[in-house]
């Protein structure tokens, strides 16, 4: 407050100072919301070029499944932005091999987008992250193949 009262040569209230800190802080809180956003927007769009160029497909953006591709990369990109690590349900070795097997094309493309997020986040997929994204991915390039 004293560099604005030297500055403009007035003096502020305690309550107007106290607006004025409140407001800046308030301000500081949104950009940073906004620069959250727009990360969170552009690696989900990484996230889809993946899968895109991956299976030279193109998403049908008003399915059901696209919606719940997205709301899951949502969920995940929120524990990976935010550095939490989780082992959602440690899933067993065995059925980690299953839907690896059984979605073996897919695997690799999760795989890709494991080495984006190592590359872009420092973060190292789990094995039940790798799992879930494997099943959410397939469901969606089903989809969009049989259309």
């Amino acid at each position: 407050m004293k560099k604005i009262s030297d500055k403009y040569h007035i003096k502020l209230s305690e309550d107007e100072a106290g607006f004025i800190a409140l407001h800046l802080v308030n301000a500081q809180g949104i950009q940073s919301q906004q620069d959250n956003t727009y990360l969170f927007t552009t690696t989900i769009q990484d996230i889809l070029n993946i899968v895109r160029y991956y299976y030279k497909i193109t998403f049908d953006e008003d399915s059901v499944h696209f919606f719940r591709f997205v709301t899951h990369l949502r969920f995940f990109l929120t524990r990976v932005l935010d550095g939490e690590k989780t082992e959602v349900g440690e899933v067993s070795e065995e059925l980690f091999q299953v839907i690896q097997k059984k979605y073996k094309d897919t695997f690799g493309c999760v795989e890709k987008i494991a080495d984006f997020l190592a590359e872009a986040f420092n973060y190292q997929m789990s094995t039940d992250e790798k799992m879930y994204l494997t099943i959410h991915t397939a469901r969606l390039v089903h989809e969009n193949r049989c259309k």
